[in-house]
Protein backbone atom coordinates (compact mmCIF):
# COMPACT_ATOMS: atom_id res chain seq x y z
CA UNK A 1 0.00 0.00 0.00
CA UNK A 2 1.27 3.53 -0.96
CA UNK A 3 3.06 5.12 2.16
CA UNK A 4 1.17 8.78 1.87
CA UNK A 5 -2.19 7.89 1.88
CA UNK A 6 -2.35 11.05 4.44
CA UNK A 7 -0.78 13.96 5.01
CA UNK A 8 0.99 12.81 8.03
CA UNK A 9 3.06 9.75 7.57
CA UNK A 10 3.78 8.39 10.66
CA UNK A 11 7.75 8.59 10.11
CA UNK A 12 7.10 12.53 10.25
CA UNK A 13 9.19 14.23 13.02
CA UNK A 14 7.84 14.92 16.41
CA UNK A 15 8.58 18.66 15.30
CA UNK A 16 6.69 18.69 12.71
CA UNK A 17 3.25 17.75 14.02
CA UNK A 18 0.71 19.42 13.66
CA UNK A 19 -0.84 20.10 16.83
CA UNK A 20 2.16 21.90 17.97
CA UNK A 21 1.96 25.05 15.87
CA UNK A 22 -1.30 26.03 17.66
CA UNK A 23 0.70 26.06 20.88
CA UNK A 24 3.45 28.07 18.78
CA UNK A 25 1.02 30.45 17.17
CA UNK A 26 -0.33 30.97 20.80
CA UNK A 27 2.56 31.92 22.18
CA UNK A 28 4.07 34.41 19.57
CA UNK A 29 0.65 35.84 18.54
CA UNK A 30 -1.61 35.83 21.53
CA UNK A 31 -4.29 34.60 19.03
CA UNK A 32 -3.52 31.86 16.38
CA UNK A 33 -1.66 34.25 13.64
CA UNK A 34 -3.29 34.29 9.89
CA UNK A 35 -1.01 34.15 7.27
CA UNK A 36 -3.06 32.87 4.04
CA UNK A 37 -2.77 34.14 0.35
CA UNK A 38 -5.06 37.06 0.30
CA UNK A 39 -6.87 36.18 -3.62
CA UNK A 40 -8.29 33.02 -2.10
CA UNK A 41 -12.14 32.66 -0.98
CA UNK A 42 -13.04 29.71 1.22
CA UNK A 43 -16.35 28.55 1.33
CA UNK A 44 -17.64 26.00 3.78
CA UNK A 45 -18.62 22.98 1.53
CA UNK A 46 -20.65 20.46 4.25
CA UNK A 47 -19.24 20.04 8.12
CA UNK A 48 -19.70 17.16 10.23
CA UNK A 49 -22.86 17.65 12.03
CA UNK A 50 -24.95 19.81 9.33
CA UNK A 51 -28.74 18.55 8.41
CA UNK A 52 -28.71 17.35 4.32
CA UNK A 53 -32.75 16.34 3.53
CA UNK A 54 -33.55 16.23 7.38
CA UNK A 55 -30.74 13.67 8.70
CA UNK A 56 -27.49 15.08 10.19
CA UNK A 57 -24.54 13.84 8.53
CA UNK A 58 -21.09 12.95 10.07
CA UNK A 59 -18.13 11.08 8.96
CA UNK A 60 -17.03 13.06 5.54
CA UNK A 61 -14.54 11.54 3.14
CA UNK A 62 -13.76 11.25 -0.69
CA UNK A 63 -14.52 15.12 -1.76
CA UNK A 64 -13.41 15.52 -5.42
CA UNK A 65 -14.92 18.71 -8.14
CA UNK A 66 -14.76 19.13 -11.23
CA UNK A 67 -13.83 21.92 -13.51
CA UNK A 68 -17.68 23.46 -13.45
CA UNK A 69 -17.16 23.55 -9.60
CA UNK A 70 -19.37 20.55 -8.58
CA UNK A 71 -18.32 19.21 -5.19
CA UNK A 72 -19.06 15.53 -4.62
CA UNK A 73 -18.69 13.94 -0.99
CA UNK A 74 -19.72 11.23 1.05
CA UNK A 75 -21.17 11.23 4.54
CA UNK A 76 -22.90 9.21 7.53
CA UNK A 77 -26.03 9.34 8.73
CA UNK A 78 -26.54 6.01 10.31
CA UNK A 79 -25.05 5.28 13.76
CA UNK A 80 -21.78 3.68 14.72
CA UNK A 81 -23.86 0.33 14.84
CA UNK A 82 -25.84 0.92 11.72
CA UNK A 83 -23.73 3.35 9.30
CA UNK A 84 -25.92 4.45 6.44
CA UNK A 85 -23.34 6.07 3.74
CA UNK A 86 -24.78 8.35 0.95
CA UNK A 87 -23.12 10.33 -1.64
CA UNK A 88 -24.04 14.22 -2.05
CA UNK A 89 -23.50 16.83 -4.89
CA UNK A 90 -23.06 20.95 -4.32
CA UNK A 91 -22.02 23.89 -6.47
CA UNK A 92 -20.37 26.41 -6.40
CA UNK A 93 -21.72 28.74 -8.04
CA UNK A 94 -25.19 28.83 -6.46
CA UNK A 95 -25.73 29.36 -2.55
CA UNK A 96 -28.30 25.81 -3.01
CA UNK A 97 -26.97 23.30 0.19
CA UNK A 98 -25.56 20.03 -0.84
CA UNK A 99 -28.61 17.48 -2.38
CA UNK A 100 -28.15 13.61 -1.90
CA UNK A 101 -27.37 11.92 -5.17
CA UNK A 102 -27.78 8.20 -4.37
CA UNK A 103 -26.81 5.86 -1.24
CA UNK A 104 -23.05 5.17 -1.87
CA UNK A 105 -19.78 6.27 -0.80
CA UNK A 106 -16.06 7.24 -2.60
CA UNK A 107 -17.47 9.30 -5.56
CA UNK A 108 -15.21 10.52 -7.93
CA UNK A 109 -16.53 13.12 -10.58
CA UNK A 110 -15.71 14.10 -13.84
CA UNK A 111 -15.96 17.67 -16.33
CA UNK A 112 -19.47 15.86 -17.40
CA UNK A 113 -20.94 15.71 -13.84
CA UNK A 114 -20.53 12.02 -14.24
CA UNK A 115 -20.14 10.61 -10.47
CA UNK A 116 -18.70 7.06 -10.23
CA UNK A 117 -18.86 5.61 -7.02
CA UNK A 118 -18.94 2.07 -4.65
CA UNK A 119 -22.98 1.24 -4.24
CA UNK A 120 -24.96 -1.98 -3.79
CA UNK A 121 -26.40 -3.86 -6.16
CA UNK A 122 -28.96 -6.98 -5.56
CA UNK A 123 -27.20 -7.13 -2.12
CA UNK A 124 -23.59 -7.03 -3.51
CA UNK A 125 -20.82 -4.15 -3.98
CA UNK A 126 -21.21 -2.95 -7.11
CA UNK A 127 -19.31 0.27 -9.15
CA UNK A 128 -22.17 2.87 -9.92
CA UNK A 129 -22.78 5.91 -11.74
CA UNK A 130 -25.81 7.53 -11.54
CA UNK A 131 -27.99 5.88 -14.23
CA UNK A 132 -25.96 2.33 -14.36
CA UNK A 133 -23.95 -0.44 -13.06
CA UNK A 134 -20.64 -0.05 -13.84
CA UNK A 135 -19.68 -3.55 -12.28
CA UNK A 136 -20.69 -5.88 -9.07
CA UNK A 137 -19.29 -8.51 -7.10
CA UNK A 138 -19.66 -11.94 -8.79
CA UNK A 139 -18.97 -10.45 -12.63
CA UNK A 140 -16.50 -12.27 -14.58
CA UNK A 141 -14.09 -9.86 -16.48
CA UNK A 142 -11.05 -11.46 -18.68
CA UNK A 143 -11.68 -14.86 -17.49
CA UNK A 144 -11.69 -13.25 -13.32
CA UNK A 145 -14.00 -13.15 -11.32
CA UNK A 146 -14.78 -9.90 -9.05
CA UNK A 147 -15.00 -10.42 -5.12
CA UNK A 148 -15.07 -6.50 -3.98
CA UNK A 149 -13.66 -3.22 -5.22
CA UNK A 150 -10.74 -1.54 -4.29
CA UNK A 151 -9.97 1.43 -5.66
CA UNK A 152 -11.64 3.44 -8.74
CA UNK A 153 -11.31 6.24 -10.87
CA UNK A 154 -13.37 8.04 -13.96
CA UNK A 155 -11.67 10.19 -16.87
CA UNK A 156 -13.13 13.60 -18.28
CA UNK A 157 -13.56 11.17 -21.79
CA UNK A 158 -15.97 8.69 -19.60
CA UNK A 159 -12.97 6.04 -19.24
CA UNK A 160 -12.97 3.99 -16.13
CA UNK A 161 -10.61 1.81 -14.57
CA UNK A 162 -10.81 0.40 -11.42
CA UNK A 163 -8.66 -2.65 -9.11
CA UNK A 164 -10.72 -5.35 -7.41
CA UNK A 165 -9.93 -8.23 -5.49
CA UNK A 166 -9.99 -11.33 -7.40
CA UNK A 167 -11.74 -14.74 -6.51
CA UNK A 168 -9.52 -17.16 -4.90
CA UNK A 169 -8.89 -19.94 -2.37
CA UNK A 170 -9.25 -19.18 1.45
CA UNK A 171 -6.39 -17.21 2.84
CA UNK A 172 -5.22 -16.30 -0.57
CA UNK A 173 -5.65 -13.09 -2.29
CA UNK A 174 -5.03 -11.51 -6.00
CA UNK A 175 -6.05 -7.95 -7.51
CA UNK A 176 -6.83 -6.92 -10.47
CA UNK A 177 -6.75 -3.76 -12.83
CA UNK A 178 -9.92 -3.53 -14.82
CA UNK A 179 -11.27 -0.96 -17.07
CA UNK A 180 -15.75 -2.07 -17.47
CA UNK A 181 -14.94 -4.61 -19.95
CA UNK A 182 -11.36 -5.77 -19.95
CA UNK A 183 -8.82 -7.07 -17.79
CA UNK A 184 -5.52 -4.88 -18.18
CA UNK A 185 -3.34 -6.44 -15.78
CA UNK A 186 -3.96 -8.91 -12.73
CA UNK A 187 -1.61 -9.52 -9.97
CA UNK A 188 0.05 -12.82 -8.79
CA UNK A 189 -1.73 -15.28 -6.34
CA UNK A 190 -0.57 -13.95 -2.42
CA UNK A 191 -0.40 -14.02 0.97
CA UNK A 192 -0.26 -11.24 2.94
CA UNK A 193 2.44 -9.98 4.41
CA UNK A 194 4.81 -13.22 2.29
CA UNK A 195 4.24 -11.90 -1.12
CA UNK A 196 3.34 -14.31 -3.78
CA UNK A 197 2.14 -17.85 -3.04
CA UNK A 198 4.94 -20.44 -4.39
CA UNK A 199 2.88 -22.83 -6.78
CA UNK A 200 0.18 -19.84 -7.38
CA UNK A 201 -1.13 -17.98 -10.33
CA UNK A 202 1.66 -15.96 -11.42
CA UNK A 203 1.22 -12.13 -12.18
CA UNK A 204 1.34 -9.98 -15.05
CA UNK A 205 5.31 -8.66 -15.76
CA UNK A 206 5.67 -4.89 -16.25
CA UNK A 207 8.98 -3.94 -17.57
CA UNK A 208 10.02 -7.44 -16.78
CA UNK A 209 9.23 -7.61 -13.22
CA UNK A 210 6.28 -9.84 -11.97
CA UNK A 211 3.32 -7.72 -10.55
CA UNK A 212 2.21 -8.13 -7.09
CA UNK A 213 -0.64 -5.87 -6.81
CA UNK A 214 -2.31 -3.01 -8.52
CA UNK A 215 -3.90 0.33 -6.57
CA UNK A 216 -5.27 3.50 -6.84
CA UNK A 217 -5.40 4.02 -10.45
CA UNK A 218 -6.15 6.78 -12.07
CA UNK A 219 -6.90 7.67 -15.86
CA UNK A 220 -6.90 10.68 -17.77
CA UNK A 221 -9.08 12.19 -20.68
CA UNK A 222 -6.75 10.18 -23.37
CA UNK A 223 -7.33 7.33 -21.76
CA UNK A 224 -3.85 6.93 -20.41
CA UNK A 225 -3.75 5.12 -16.59
CA UNK A 226 -1.53 5.27 -14.23
CA UNK A 227 -1.29 3.19 -10.93
CA UNK A 228 0.64 2.20 -7.72
CA UNK A 229 2.47 -1.05 -8.26
CA UNK A 230 3.89 -3.14 -6.04
CA UNK A 231 6.13 -5.92 -6.92
CA UNK A 232 7.03 -7.24 -3.16
CA UNK A 233 8.20 -6.24 0.20
CA UNK A 234 9.80 -2.97 0.33
CA UNK A 235 9.59 -2.68 -3.21
CA UNK A 236 6.84 -0.48 -5.46
CA UNK A 237 6.64 2.17 -7.69
CA UNK A 238 4.78 3.73 -10.10
CA UNK A 239 3.22 2.15 -13.44
CA UNK A 240 1.18 2.10 -16.48
CA UNK A 241 0.05 -1.35 -17.42
CA UNK A 242 3.36 -1.50 -20.17
CA UNK A 243 6.22 0.50 -18.05
CA UNK A 244 7.39 1.25 -14.81
CA UNK A 245 7.99 5.35 -14.75
CA UNK A 246 10.04 4.80 -10.98
CA UNK A 247 9.80 2.39 -8.64
CA UNK A 248 12.42 1.63 -5.28
CA UNK A 249 15.92 2.65 -6.01
CA UNK A 250 15.09 4.91 -9.08
CA UNK A 251 17.28 8.12 -8.37
CA UNK A 252 15.18 11.28 -9.66
CA UNK A 253 17.05 14.48 -9.19
CA UNK A 254 19.82 13.05 -7.18
CA UNK A 255 17.40 10.94 -4.59
CA UNK A 256 17.11 7.41 -4.66
CA UNK A 257 13.38 6.95 -4.11
CA UNK A 258 12.45 3.96 -1.20
CA UNK A 259 8.25 4.42 -0.86
CA UNK A 260 5.62 6.20 -2.82
CA UNK A 261 2.01 7.46 -2.34
CA UNK A 262 -0.50 7.39 -4.80
CA UNK A 263 -0.10 9.42 -8.53
CA UNK A 264 -1.92 11.95 -10.01
CA UNK A 265 -2.10 12.34 -13.94
CA UNK A 266 -3.54 15.11 -15.55
CA UNK A 267 -5.17 15.55 -19.17
CA UNK A 268 -1.35 15.98 -21.35
CA UNK A 269 -0.12 12.99 -19.45
CA UNK A 270 1.80 14.77 -16.53
CA UNK A 271 2.03 12.30 -13.85
CA UNK A 272 2.90 13.55 -10.11
CA UNK A 273 3.38 11.53 -6.81
CA UNK A 274 5.11 11.94 -3.77
CA UNK A 275 8.14 9.79 -2.45
CA UNK A 276 10.76 9.16 0.28
CA UNK A 277 14.31 8.98 0.56
CA UNK A 278 16.56 8.85 3.17
CA UNK A 279 17.52 10.26 5.53
CA UNK A 280 13.51 10.22 6.67
CA UNK A 281 12.44 12.81 3.79
CA UNK A 282 9.95 13.18 1.08
CA UNK A 283 9.19 15.28 -1.89
CA UNK A 284 6.92 15.54 -4.75
CA UNK A 285 8.52 14.23 -8.31
CA UNK A 286 7.20 13.35 -11.52
CA UNK A 287 8.84 10.50 -13.31
CA UNK A 288 12.12 12.87 -13.99
CA UNK A 289 12.14 15.46 -12.04
CA UNK A 290 11.23 16.94 -8.62
CA UNK A 291 9.14 19.56 -8.55
CA UNK A 292 9.19 20.43 -4.38
CA UNK A 293 11.79 19.17 -1.95
CA UNK A 294 12.48 20.44 1.79
CA UNK A 295 14.35 23.30 1.70
CA UNK A 296 11.78 25.07 -1.34
CA UNK A 297 10.91 28.70 -0.20
CA UNK A 298 7.14 29.55 -1.46
CA UNK A 299 5.26 32.40 -0.91
CA UNK A 300 8.12 33.76 1.57
CA UNK A 301 7.72 29.79 3.78
CA UNK A 302 10.61 27.85 4.54
CA UNK A 303 9.08 24.19 3.85
CA UNK A 304 10.91 21.64 5.99
CA UNK A 305 9.02 18.29 5.43
CA UNK A 306 6.92 17.49 2.51
CA UNK A 307 3.93 15.77 3.79
CA UNK A 308 3.14 15.12 0.18
CA UNK A 309 -0.66 14.25 -0.63
CA UNK A 310 -3.92 12.70 0.48
CA UNK A 311 -6.00 13.09 -2.55
CA UNK A 312 -6.44 11.94 -5.65
CA UNK A 313 -6.44 14.56 -8.27
CA UNK A 314 -3.77 16.86 -7.29
CA UNK A 315 -2.06 17.84 -10.61
CA UNK A 316 -4.21 20.43 -12.91
CA UNK A 317 -3.76 20.15 -16.95
CA UNK A 318 -1.54 23.13 -16.39
CA UNK A 319 1.19 21.74 -13.95
CA UNK A 320 0.22 23.32 -10.99
CA UNK A 321 -0.04 20.66 -7.97
CA UNK A 322 -1.16 20.94 -4.49
CA UNK A 323 0.49 19.20 -1.60
CA UNK A 324 1.16 19.53 2.59
CA UNK A 325 4.24 20.65 3.96
CA UNK A 326 5.60 22.02 6.75
CA UNK A 327 6.74 25.20 7.74
CA UNK A 328 9.97 25.64 9.22
CA UNK A 329 9.69 28.48 12.06
CA UNK A 330 11.78 31.80 11.20
CA UNK A 331 11.31 35.11 12.90
CA UNK A 332 7.57 35.79 12.84
CA UNK A 333 6.71 33.00 10.92
CA UNK A 334 5.90 30.17 13.40
CA UNK A 335 6.14 25.99 12.50
CA UNK A 336 2.88 24.57 11.11
CA UNK A 337 1.45 22.30 8.11
CA UNK A 338 0.06 24.14 5.12
CA UNK A 339 -1.51 23.47 1.45
CA UNK A 340 0.48 25.23 -1.07
CA UNK A 341 1.09 24.82 -4.54
CA UNK A 342 4.21 25.18 -6.26
CA UNK A 343 3.98 29.15 -6.22
CA UNK A 344 1.57 29.90 -3.63
CA UNK A 345 0.62 29.52 0.20
CA UNK A 346 -3.68 28.61 0.13
CA UNK A 347 -4.06 27.72 3.67
CA UNK A 348 -2.32 26.84 6.99
CA UNK A 349 -3.04 26.15 10.39
CA UNK A 350 -4.63 28.57 12.41
CA UNK A 351 -5.71 30.64 9.64
CA UNK A 352 -9.59 30.86 10.44
CA UNK A 353 -12.75 30.48 8.22
CA UNK A 354 -15.89 31.62 9.12
CA UNK A 355 -14.96 32.37 12.40
CA UNK A 356 -13.43 28.48 12.84
CA UNK A 357 -9.43 27.93 13.54
CA UNK A 358 -8.12 25.26 11.25
CA UNK A 359 -6.55 22.63 13.08
CA UNK A 360 -4.96 20.35 10.45
CA UNK A 361 -5.92 18.79 7.01
CA UNK A 362 -6.57 15.27 5.51
CA UNK A 363 -6.54 15.90 2.10
CA UNK A 364 -6.57 18.49 -0.80
CA UNK A 365 -7.92 18.37 -4.92
CA UNK A 366 -7.41 21.07 -7.35
CA UNK A 367 -9.35 21.82 -10.38
CA UNK A 368 -7.95 23.75 -13.76
CA UNK A 369 -9.32 26.95 -12.47
CA UNK A 370 -7.55 26.51 -9.78
CA UNK A 371 -10.03 25.45 -7.01
CA UNK A 372 -8.73 24.04 -4.24
CA UNK A 373 -11.09 21.57 -2.49
CA UNK A 374 -9.94 20.60 1.33
CA UNK A 375 -11.15 17.92 3.91
CA UNK A 376 -9.75 19.66 7.50
CA UNK A 377 -10.45 19.59 10.85
CA UNK A 378 -11.69 22.86 12.27
CA UNK A 379 -9.72 23.48 16.65
CA UNK A 380 -12.46 22.02 19.01
CA UNK A 381 -12.75 22.80 23.03
CA UNK A 382 -9.34 23.68 24.34
CA UNK A 383 -7.37 23.53 20.95
CA UNK A 384 -7.99 19.56 20.51
CA UNK A 385 -9.10 18.40 16.95
CA UNK A 386 -12.82 19.04 16.15
CA UNK A 387 -15.42 18.46 13.61
CA UNK A 388 -14.41 17.80 9.80
CA UNK A 389 -15.23 20.16 7.26
CA UNK A 390 -14.89 20.24 3.38
CA UNK A 391 -13.51 23.58 2.08
CA UNK A 392 -13.47 25.09 -1.21
CA UNK A 393 -11.08 28.01 -1.76
CA UNK A 394 -11.35 29.86 -5.07
CA UNK A 395 -8.70 31.92 -6.70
Amino acid sequence: MPRFQSFQPASVPKTARPGKWLVAALIICGTPCVYSAPNYKFTIVVQDGDVIAGKTIHNLSSAALNDSGAVVFDGDTGTAFQPDRHVYRRFLATQTPPSVVADGSQPMINNAGSILFACSRGGVTALCTESSTVAKVGDSIGGQTISGFDGWAIGNNGGIVFTASLVRPAFVGAVGLFTPSALLLKGCDMVEPSGCVAGGAHGDSIGGTELLSPAFPTINSRGNVVFFCGFGTSNVGICTPSSILAKTGSVIGGHMLTQFGSPSMNSPGMVAFSAGFDPNSNAMFTPSSVLVQPGATIAGHMIDFVYGNGGRRFVNDSGTIVFSGHIQAQPGDPQGQGIFTQTHLVIRQGDTIEGKIVYDFVNATLNNRGVVLLTLRFAGPSGMPGPLAIVAAEP
